[in-house]
């Protein structure tokens, strides 16, 4: 576990759509963030999602559109959950993206 004050990552280097790995952080958080860096062409959509036990995953409806070799954030706030990721879809092109998440108190 890790606490609200350490970004984790969730995508490392994801070259198409990926579920990125689940992010514990220890108990219930109201709001988490995401900032994400593609390389290449790649592009495609980043959505964070959130979950009360780590495996039936929701989305929280809150996306944020990667283009070529840009950092995009995006936050997500009013909620209540422990487990938190970031999922990439609709992907295209060539390149990584890498996206890490933290909470915020």
């Amino acid at each position: 576990m890790a606490d609200h004050s350490s970004p984790q990552i969730s995508l490392r280097a994801a070259t198409g759509n990926a579920n990125g790995a689940t992010s514990d952080f220890g108990g219930v958080q109201r709001a988490c963030s995401m900032v994400a860096v593609g390389t290449g062409t790649l592009a495609g959509t980043l959505t964070i999602q959130a979950s009360l036990d780590g495996s039936a995953w929701v989305s929280t409806g809150v996306t944020a559109a990667l283009t070529a070799a840009a950092t995009v954030s995006a936050t997500a706030s009013n909620f209540a959950f422990r487990f938190w990721r970031v999922v990439l879809s609709g992907a295209s092109g060539t390149g990584t993206v890498t996206a890490r998440i933290t909470t915020i108190p």
